[in-house]
């Protein structure tokens, strides 16, 4: 994994240096930095289990009161503009679906929420904060947060159930229930913003793919730089004149596609090289999945693919919450990995 990860800096950096705009790129890549230290203070001081489920709960945690100050700021102004209330929670969430990162951690609260070995007590916290951060998704219209927290929702209760699918059946039916009665009635209060949203999700990324596949082709081997997709829009926007409409000539500095952005800006090279950290990351936690560990290695494995899902359409670079959980999952599976103590 360590080798890895240094192949993925090793391209950025390159590609920084002898890119278009070295300046901007560097400035692009400063949210490395603090996600390395968080790789290396998991994967190198955290020796097990115990300590990944505490690290966990605190960033769940974070989350959750993250939900409630945004909640508490909808309810002191009413109703107001999606991406201010997103913007409100802080430097690193721009627009709504930087609120999937919930959906993406959901995972972890639903295992223990229907775990037979938890607590009530542990077991209601968790449902509670399963149905906060919906109620969050839903209430900044994120239409890729909703579909992640449906997928997660399936996905957590067919992967924990242990007594054949009535069980399954009945739990599926009783947290989707939980989750949708007060979604949908946060959605209803808001005038079914979210619901008018989903008709529209593909028409605004088409282009921004276009200009993404234009400059990887200009510049196939190492890109263009990081953080600079903005500047290229702006240039190709023109060429792409078929499909403007659809964004209302709105200019964003990221292209929407975690793969198609490392391949525009870092050129083949950072491609295969994310694609070696996500392989590796993939197939140490295939590895644990015998394990049957439902509290953490269960959970981890459907948040990843809810992660790797939401890349395809959304996430970037730019944001340091991404790439912080790309890290903290390599820095995850390390642990995991590591032989147990004789």
């Amino acid at each position: 994994m360590n080798g890895l990860l240094v192949a993925f800096l090793a391209a950025s950096s390159v590609s920084a240096l002898l890119g278009t705009d070295p300046q901007r790129s560097l400035a692009g890549s400063l949210p490395m930095i603090p996600a390395v230290a968080v790789f290396m203070l998991v994967a190198y001081q955290f020796e097990g289990r115990r300590q990944l489920l505490l690290a966990i709960a605190a960033l769940i945690f974070a989350a959750f009161v993250t939900s409630l100050g945004m909640f508490a700021g909808l309810v002191g102004s009413g109703p107001t503009d999606s991406r201010l209330l997103v913007q409100s929670l802080g430097s690193q969430f721009v627009v709504p679906n930087d609120l999937a990162a919930l959906s993406i951690l959901s995972p972890f609260p639903m295992a223990v929420a229907l775990s037979d070995g938890e607590t009530r007590a542990r077991r209601i916290s968790a449902l509670v904060i399963v149905v906060i951060f919906a109620c969050a998704v839903v209430a900044v219209r994120s239409r890729l947060g909703a579909l992640l927290f449906v997928l997660s929702s399936v996905l957590t209760v067919a992967a924990t159930s242990k007594r054949g699918t009535i069980h399954s059946a009945k739990g599926m039916a009783t947290l989707i229930g939980a989750i949708a009665i007060p979604a949908l009635t946060v959605d209803g209060l808001l005038g079914w913003s979210l619901l008018n949203k989903t008709t529209h999700m593909l028409d605004a990324r088409l282009p921004l793919w276009g200009v993404a596949i234009q400059m990887l082709a200009e510049r196939p081997l190492l890109g263009t730089g990081p953080n600079t997709f903005g500047v290229a829009w702006d240039v190709h926007l023109a060429q792409a004149s078929s499909f403007s409409l659809a964004l209302n000539g709105e200019r964003t500095p990221w292209c929407h596609s975690l793969p198609l952005e490392v391949a525009a800006e870092r050129g083949i090279v950072g491609l295969v090289a994310l694609m070696g950290v996500c392989s590796r990351i993939c197939y140490l936690i295939v590895r644990r999945l015998d394990s049957s560990d439902s509290i953490l290695v269960v959970p981890l494995a459907i948040s990843f693919l809810l992660f790797s899902l939401a890349a395809l359409f959304e996430l970037t670079l730019l944001r340091q919450w991404v790439v912080t959980m790309l890290f903290l999952y390599a820095g995850i599976v390390s642990v995991l990995s590591k032989p147990a103590p004789q």
